[in-house]
């Protein structure tokens, strides 16, 4: 079960790594085509909405983690129907009940990191807005 633990694991991390990457790229676009209207406004430059939408990134992962988790979570368990290897790993004796337990469990990690992220993130911000 080691084993098949270590697989769920590493496709469940890079299923969510995948998707919070692509949703992030994708949000920064977002952000960065409403802050190119302010370009050339007062000395605001490409530069300073680029830097913007970088100081930006945090809170977007914030706003976009936990739906990450799920869309990662989904697309982990459509890999194992669509390859067949939740029919391997049946054939071999492991429940759908354990498979389905053991990615919730992994999802919960996942969540329990993502929320410790953003708990440092706020009091770094916390600590970055009293210096300003």
């Amino acid at each position: 079960m080691k084993l098949i633990d270590k697989y769920l694991i590493l496709l469940l991390f890079k299923n969510i790594f995948i998707v919070t990457l692509i949703l992030l790229i994708l949000f920064s676009l977002f952000n960065l085509s409403a802050e190119l209207n302010d370009i050339d406004q007062r000395g605001y430059s490409f530069i300073s909405a680029l830097n913007y939408v970088a100081l930006m990134i945090p809170k977007v992962l914030s706003e976009i983690n936990s739906i990450t988790i799920l869309i990662g979570s989904v697309l982990t368990l459509d890999r194992l129907v669509s390859f067949n290897e939740a029919v391997i790993l049946y054939t071999g004796s492991v429940s759908p009940k354990k498979i389905i337990t053991r990615i919730l469990q992994f999802t919960f990690l996942f969540s329990l990191i993502f929320f410790i992220f953003n708990e440092i993130n706020y009091k770094i911000v916390r600590v970055l807005v009293t210096f300003i």
